[in-house]
C-alpha cells in the first residue's frame, strides 16, 4: 500500500497486541438485597512497528500496563413493584489496528482520515443509580449517571502543514486528557416505548434526546430527536397520548 498524497509513508507496518485477562463473578440474592460483582484482571501488551522508510512518524511505539477492573451493582426492593439500584465499573477501552493505522482513507480530497500510531487506551469509571416502577400497564425506569475517563481519545481536525501542494485537513484520532459526561436516562414502556435523555459534557449546556416508537420495535439511536438548549429555556411537545414538558 502506498499513499498517492503522502509518499513517504513506507508500504507497511506491523501491529501486535497480546491480552492475557481473567474474570471472577459473584451474584448473591436475598429478600432485602441482590449483589452483583466482579473483577477483570488484564495484563496488555501492543507494539507497533512502522515502515523504516516512513519519513512522518521518526519512532516505533509500544505500552503494555496491567490493570483491575471492578463491577458492582447493588439492588434493593422498596416496595412490591419498586426497584433501587447502585451501579460502580471501571473498563478500558482499547484502540484498534484501524485507530493507530497511518495510511489515510480519503472520503473527500480536503479531508483524510488517518489513526495515530501513538494513541493510547482510555478508561472509565462510572457511577449510576437508578429507580424502576412497574404498573400494572406501565414499567418506568429512571437513571442518573457520571461518567469519568481518563486519557480520553477521538478525532480532532488539524490542519496539514507537511505540504504546500495540497489544501489538506487531516482528522485524526488523538487523546484529550480528561473527560466527563453527566446525564439522566428515563424510559417508559407501555404501547409505545419513550425513551427521554438528558446529558451534561465537560461544563457544556445541557442536552436532551428523545425517541418514540412502537411496542416490539428496537431502540435505535439515530432515531433519537436531537434537542440542544440553552440555559433557562424550556420544551413542550406531544405524541399521541405522551405530553412532556422539560425545564433549565
Amino acid at each position: 500500500f502506498m499513499s498517492i498524497i503522502y509518499p513517504g509513508l513506507g508500504d507497511h507496518n506491523n501491529w501486535k497486541e497480546k491480552i492475557f485477562a481473567g474474570y471472577v463473578n459473584l451474584v448473591r440474592e436475598t429478600k432485602a438485597l441482590t449483589i452483583e460483582a466482579g473483577l477483570r484482571a488484564e495484563e496488555t501488551k501492543v507494539s507497533y512497528t512502522l515502515d523504516p522508510v516512513n519519513i512522518y512518524y521518526q519512532r516505533n511505539d509500544a505500552y503494555d500496563y496491567f490493570r483491575l477492573f471492578p463491577n458492582v451493582r447493588l439492588t434493593t426492593r422498596l416496595g412490591d413493584n419498586t426497584d433501587l439500584s447502585l451501579f460502580y465499573n471501571r473498563r478500558v477501552d482499547r484502540p484498534g489496528e484501524p485507530e493507530l493505522r497511518v495510511f489515510p482513507k480519503y472520503d473527500d480530497p480536503e479531508l483524510v482520515k488517518v489513526g495515530n500510531p501513538y494513541l493510547r487506551p482510555q478508561f472509565t469509571t462510572a457511577y449510576e443509580v437508578s429507580l424502576q416502577q412497574d404498573w400494572s400497564r406501565l414499567n418506568a425506569s429512571l437513571a442518573l449517571y457520571h461518567r469519568s475517563i481518563k486519557d480520553a481519545y477521538q478525532r480532532i481536525y488539524a490542519i496539514d502543514q507537511s505540504t504546500t501542494n495540497y489544501d489538506i485537513i487531516n482528522k485524526i484520532y488523538s487523546n484529550t486528557g480528561k473527560a466527563t459526561n453527566t446525564g439522566a436516562e428515563l424510559i417508559a414502556k407501555d404501547d409505545a416505548t419513550v425513551v427521554v435523555r438528558w446529558w451534561f459534557g465537560g461544563g457544556q449546556s445541557v442536552s436532551y434526546a428523545l425517541l418514540v416508537h412502537g411496542a416490539g420495535a428496537p431502540i435505535d439511536g439515530d432515531r433519537f430527536l436531537d434537542i440542544d438548549s440553552a440555559a433557562g429555556s424550556s420544551k413542550s411537545f406531544d405524541f399521541g397520548r405522551w405530553h412532556f414538558r422539560s425545564e433549565w
